[in-house]
C-alpha cells in the first residue's frame, strides 16, 4: 500500500515494573519509582508539546490503576505460569509487603491525558507475553478482558495494541476485542543473536523507512525502530550518529512515502545518558518536516484510520468508554 505522504509515528511502551515483572532486581527497585517515572512522563509530554508533535502512549492496564482500584478489582488479576513460574509472583509478593511503587501509578496516565493531544494505547493488562507459543487461548482472553475492564474503569478506548515484549500472537482474535491495529514485531523471538542485530542496526545510518502493508482484518502498524537507549555500551554510540540515522529514515519516508516509527520506553529516559537530548534532536528533524508539510505526524490510531480509509474499510467498532 502506498501513502499519499510519508508518516512519522512515535510510540512509548508504558509499563513501570510490569515490563520486567519476571526479573525485577535491586536496580529496578531503585530506579522505577513512581516519582522518577512521572518526572520522565512530564518531560516527554513537555517536549512533544514544545514541538507540536503527538505520540501513542501504550499503557499496561494494571500500571494505571490506583491502590484503591486494585483492592476493589483484585479479581481481575489471574495467576499464569510462564516457564513454570507464576507471572504475578513478584507483583503479589510486593503488594502483600505494602510495596506499590512502580506497579500502580495512575498519575502516569493522568499526565498524558492532560495534554489531550496523544493517543492512549494498550500494552496489555499485566504485560503478560501474548504469544500463542507461550500462553493458552484462555489466558489470552483473560488478559484481553483485563484491558477492557481498565478501559471502562478509566473511560478510555484502547484501539491499538503494542504487544508486550513485541511478541505477537492470537492475531486473528484482535478484531473481536475492538483492536484496530497492532505494532508489528521487528524481533525474531528466541534468536540469541537479536541483541547483536539490534546494535548493528544502530550503526546503520542508511536504514530505510518502512512500507505499509495491505489492510486485511487489523492494521499491521510498521514495527519501526527503537530509539537508541544510551545506557551501558550503547551510550558509546555518538548522538550525532543516531541523529544522522533518524534523519535518513525521515528523508526516506518523505521521498518514498513510507513510514518511520520511533519507539521507546519512558523508563529508558531515567538511565539513558543524554536520552532527552537525543530525543529532542530527532524531534527537531521530524517536526521541521511535519511543519513544512512534507511529512504527517500520526498516532498509531490515526495511522490505522488512514490505512483503513485508503483501503475502503470503515471503522465501525471501538471499545466503549
Amino acid at each position: 500500500m502506498q501513502l499519499d505522504r510519508g508518516a512519522f509515528i512515535i510510540s512509548f511502551d508504558c509499563e513501570g515494573k510490569w515490563g520486567i515483572a519476571d526479573k525485577v532486581n535491586d536496580r529496578h527497585v531503585r530506579v522505577l519509582t513512581n516519582e522518577n517515572l512521572n518526572r520522565a512522563y512530564c518531560r516527554l509530554v513537555a517536549l512533544l508539546e514544545a514541538y507540536d508533535m503527538k505520540a501513542t502512549f501504550a499503557f499496561v492496564g494494571g500500571f494505571v490503576m490506583s491502590l484503591t482500584e486494585y483492592l476493589e478489582h483484585s479479581d481481575w488479576f489471574h495467576d499464569v505460569l510462564i516457564g513454570g513460574r507464576n507471572w504475578l509472583s513478584r507483583f503479589n509478593y510486593d503488594i502483600s509487603s505494602g510495596i506499590y511503587d512502580g506497579w500502580l501509578n495512575p498519575d502516569a496516565l493522568a499526565i498524558v491525558r492532560a495534554s489531550q493531544n496523544h493517543e492512549i494505547g494498550s500494552h496489555g493488562f499485566t504485560h503478560l507475553p501474548l504469544s500463542d507459543a507461550v500462553i493458552c487461548r484462555g489466558d489470552f482472553l483473560q488478559e484481553m478482558q483485563g484491558i477492557r475492564n481498565v478501559a471502562a474503569l478509566k473511560r478510555v478506548a484502547f484501539q491499538t495494541l503494542v504487544y508486550p515484549r513485541n511478541n505477537t500472537g492470537y492475531l486473528h482474535e484482535l478484531s473481536a476485542h475492538n483492536i484496530l491495529g497492532y505494532r508489528e514485531s521487528l524481533l525474531k523471538p528466541g534468536s540469541k543473536y537479536e541483541a547483536l542485530r539490534n546494535t548493528a542496526r544502530e550503526l546503520n545510518v542508511f536504514q530505510s523507512a518502512q512500507q505499509p502493508k495491505p489492510v486485511h482484518d487489523v492494521v499491521e502498524i510498521p514495527s519501526g525502530y527503537f530509539l537508541n537507549w544510551r545506557n551501558q555500551f550503547r551510550k558509546r554510540i555518538p548522538i550525532s550518529m543516531t541523529v544522522q540515522r533518524w534523519s535518513h529514515l525521515i528523508s526516506d519516508a518523505m521521498e518514498n512515502r513510507r513510514v518511520v516509527h520511533l519507539w521507546s520506553h519512558p523508563w529508558n529516559f531515567l538511565e539513558g545518558q543524554q536520552q532527552f537530548t537525543l530525543f529532542e534532536r530527532v524531534l527537531q528533524v521530524a517536526a521541521r518536516a511535519v511543519h513544512q508539510g512534507k511529512l504527517d505526524n500520526l498516532t498509531q490510531l490515526e495511522f490505522c484510520h488512514l490505512l483503513r480509509q485508503q483501503s475502503g474499510q470503515s471503522d465501525l467498532h471501538s471499545i466503549a468508554a
